[in-house]
């Protein structure tokens, strides 16, 4: 019986741990996602300006 009680105690220890670092996880995760929704809302209006350059250029290289 106490290697049982012993089994059921090292198990839930273990599982309380398993659970702390995937909520840890789960908080870095999401802290990241919000990075990244920040940068490409900082990076949006950037990539467009690019992206109208690079068409304005390829139309002057057609023209040609």
């Amino acid at each position: 019986m106490g290697w049982a009680m012993t089994w059921v105690a090292l198990t839930t220890v273990g599982m309380c741990v398993v659970a702390f670092a995937a909520f840890r996880l789960f908080l870095a995760v999401r802290e990241l996602a919000w990075a990244v929704e920040r940068t490409r809302r900082r990076l949006d209006p950037k990539r467009s300006r690019l992206q109208k350059k690079i068409d304005r250029l390829w139309e002057r290289l057609r023209d040609r």
